[in-house]
């Protein structure tokens, strides 16, 4: 697997974004991995591929992404390479059981600049 730097990442992310979104999707951050949903590669990929397939049976990883966007749906990151919520299940867990990471800062213009544009 070929890692992304993040003006591939969010290059390829461009690239999908729809003329007009009708459904934005909100995640926190990419995956620590390297993997990426506009790669086709992730758990959020596959998970929302799946969830799609369930009301048509014809979309498969050769169609689904041309698709996602065609219904006008975009998937975005808060941060592209910062904030993620961790679980954490040993002793510093205290209160809900997780906490932020920020090894970048939240972007917060990011998000901003999406919701304007829709």
């Amino acid at each position: 697997m070929k890692l992304l730097t993040r003006w591939e990442r969010e290059t390829l992310r461009e690239s999908f974004r729809p003329k007009r979104i009708r459904i934005l999707f909100i995640g926190e951050a990419p995956p620590a991995s390297g993997r990426f949903f506009y790669s086709a590669n992730s758990g959020l990929y596959r998970a929302m591929r799946d969830a799609f397939r369930t009301v048509d049976p014809q979309i498969d990883d050769e169609n689904f992404l041309s698709l996602f966007q065609a219904l006008g749906c975009y998937l975005t990151d808060l941060s592209p390479t910062g904030w993620t919520l961790n679980r954490a299940d040993g002793p510093a867990s205290q209160g809900n059981g997780f906490f932020l990471k920020n090894s970048s800062g939240f972007d917060q213009r990011r998000l901003h600049r999406c919701c304007v544009r829709l």
